[in-house]
């Protein structure tokens, strides 16, 4: 058993629990900005649309119909993926971004390291619950 405990420990030490939490929050207020910019570069291409439809003649309307309808189920197709991606994503972002780092158990374990060597790995909130 002591085998396998240190072995998980290293694992979580590669792992670097607290660094994915670093880097998810970066990508998630990315993430964010980015959909305001999507929004507003999706409704400047509707309107750059319209204005093409209006601004040509009805006989040249009609042959680029199908290719804007096209153009148009694609980016909607793109659209749909990209949201289930990014709720997949935060999905998995809640369920990470609050978990303890389990090297602290490991550390607390090891009797030749004193709680206050240990505290500086333990989130403020799983501190205060501890002590």
């Amino acid at each position: 058993m002591a085998a396998n405990a240190g072995s998980m420990f290293q694992y979580w030490k590669r792992f670097d629990l607290q660094q994915l939490q670093k880097e998810l929050d970066a990508t998630t207020t990315a993430l964010a900005s980015r959909q305001n910019e999507n929004q507003q570069s999706r409704k400047k291409l509707l309107d750059q649309t319209r204005e093409l439809k209006k601004n040509t003649p009805k006989d040249l309307r009609k042959q680029i119909a199908p290719l804007l309808k096209s153009l148009q189920t694609e980016i909607d197709a793109l659209c749909k993926r990209n949201k289930e991606s990014e709720t997949a994503f935060l999905s998995v972002y809640k369920r990470l971004i609050d978990v303890p780092d389990s090297m602290v158990w490991g550390l607390l374990k090891q009797d030749s390291l004193s709680v206050c060597t240990t505290t500086r790995y333990i989130p403020k909130l799983l501190l205060s619950r501890l002590l």
